[in-house]
């Protein structure tokens, strides 16, 4: 592993009570054995940081630390599940809530990071076209026009980074990561390879059911996101007293969601399906992102 990777892995964990920082990645350096005697000073270990990570933008450490854990996230979902296909769909993607919620209030501070238009991987160009049959967002999903904030205004504020402008499918591209790693981890034999072992096609079916599962996550993350009353915040760091009603919402939507699919006969009734479910998800969600004060 390199030390690089090591880093990375050694600050995970420290997350939830260091957020996603520079001073977390630190602490991951000067927990590693071999790194105890030759680099000894805070300076030293900067600089160690700056060499693997960049040091050009002060968002370049923290990113690569969020983008580890999103990697490590998806592969907590893996793992024996029980009843049909939506009951496992519900255990995997509800282990991957969990996820979300042990890093309890920095998880707002991944969202501003993975949603980055210099982060957002691109959606499949068939997706796009449903996303293009919606409505307009009745919430700013612009792109980012102001840089990230500079070092002193990160200390200013504690090194939390506020929320920017999103790239419109940002939000979706982040949560279509979860959802296809969600199809593979519930349903191995959907997606992956045909009935000859051949490589399957991504048709309609293929994208709409990722799409669906993925605005089913979406909007049961967007819970976590809700402000963590002060008054009765759990003394444990990373806690996250929202996540009963994430997973009650998740398994709702997936309700919802198979619901919709369940009859479709042809292409074209999948993907108008699709596109109602898109537009009732949209608007679940738009609610929770206006009551957030984004």
């Amino acid at each position: 592993m390199s030390l690089r990777s090591a880093i990375l892995k050694a600050a995970i964990p420290l997350v939830p009570e260091a957020g996603f920082s520079r001073a977390a990645l630190t602490a991951g350096l000067a927990s590693l054995p071999s790194s105890s005697s030759k680099v000894s000073d805070e300076a030293g270990r900067e600089a160690v940081i700056d060499t693997l990570f960049g040091g050009s933008a002060a968002s370049d450490a923290p990113r690569a630390l969020v983008q580890a854990w999103e990697d490590a996230g998806r592969a907590v979902m893996h793992g024996a599940g029980k009843g049909d296909a939506l009951e496992r769909l519900h255990t995997v993607l509800g282990r991957r809530l969990e996820w979300s919620a042990s890093v309890g209030e920095h998880l707002l501070d991944a969202h501003a990071l993975l949603v980055a238009p210099t982060t957002s991987a691109p959606l499949p160009r068939p997706l796009l076209a449903l996303l293009d049959r919606l409505p307009s967002p009745p919430f700013p999903l612009n792109r980012v026009t102001d840089p990230l904030p500079n070092k002193p205004t990160l200390g200013a504020t504690g090194g939390r980074l506020p929320l920017p402008g999103l790239h419109a499918a940002a939000p979706l591209a982040y949560a279509w990561r979860v959802a296809d790693e969600a199809v593979y981890a519930a349903q191995p034999d959907k997606g992956r390879q045909g009935v000859m072992r051949e490589p399957a096609g991504a048709g309609v079916e293929w994208y709409s059911h990722r799409a669906g599962l993925a605005l089913a996550y979406l909007e049961a993350e967007a819970h976590l996101l809700q402000p963590i009353d002060t008054a009765t915040k759990p003394p444990t760091p990373g806690h996250n007293p929202h996540l009963s009603a994430a997973l009650v919402s998740l398994r709702d939507s997936l309700s919802k969601y198979a619901t919709a699919r369940r009859g479709l006969g042809t292409a074209e009734s999948a993907t108008e399906s699709a596109i109602s479910f898109l537009e009732l998800m949209t608007r679940s969600i738009a609610g929770i992102v206006r009551s957030r004060g984004f």
